[in-house]
């Protein structure tokens, strides 16, 4: 749920300069994978009543954004998570920048001061930079693989460093300018960090979520 208060401030920092901090800090990654599990486990409903499938999953999403902290960055990704399931729902593809525009408008109606949060411009422009340079840098890459090496290498190569690189650098390329605008600092190991990172993130946080739920029937397997 993001609690950092267990992170001492220096192992915090440390995130921060090597550009992990959104290991420990709730974004729309940690949402579309609560919301595709959800979504999974309901998936007898789904295929007879998507709409209570749905609901369910949205009403999941808003308990995990109470308890998330439910600041602005969190409730960006909760509205977009919610979208993409409402989406699924009917059957519609999510055009992410229109996404992004309502959700930045929705926001701001609510609260105008929300534009000018450090959390929620980091997240609206990090999902921004995914929408719009996570196809064409693939097709770079993929394309460049196919020349340097045989088509199976190619292939088994893309598919395994495309998600943690090119996702990586299109979430920097939009990130980056605010980033040295606030805090001054540029990461030159960002790329090589995300790529250990970004592969197992979503088992730990499927791991983290059992280990949570076991606590109250097998506490040390949990703590283990």
């Amino acid at each position: 749920i993001g609690n950092g208060r267990g992170i001492s401030p220096g192992l915090s920092d440390d995130f921060s300069k090597v550009g992990a901090s959104h290991v420990i800090a709730i974004s729309g990654f940690n949402m579309a994978i609560i919301a595709q599990v959800i979504m999974r486990l309901l998936g007898p409903i789904s295929k007879r009543r998507k709409w209570v499938a749905a609901v369910i999953a949205i009403s999941v999403v808003a308990v995990y954004t109470i308890f998330a902290g439910a600041n602005a960055a969190v409730v960006r990704a909760a509205i977009m998570s919610s979208m993409l399931i409402i989406g699924e729902a009917f059957k519609r593809k999510t055009y992410v920048p229109a996404s992004l525009a309502f959700v930045a408008l929705l926001m701001s109606l609510q609260n105008p001061n929300v534009l000018w949060d450090i959390s929620f411009q980091l997240s609206f422009f990090a999902v921004l930079g995914l929408a719009l340079f996570v196809d064409p840098l693939s097709n770079g890459f993929n394309a460049m693989l196919e020349r340097w090496f045989p088509r199976a290498v190619a292939t088994h190569a893309g598919n395994f460093l495309s998600e943690p690189l090119i996702v990586t650098l299109a979430a920097q390329i939009t990130t980056l300018p605010i980033i040295i605008l606030y805090f001054g600092r540029l990461s030159v190991v960002s790329v090589l960090v995300n790529l250990l990172i970004v592969p197992v993130q979503a088992d730990l946080l499927v791991v983290g979520a059992i280990a949570t739920l076991l606590v109250f029937i097998l506490p040390d397997v949990a703590q283990l």
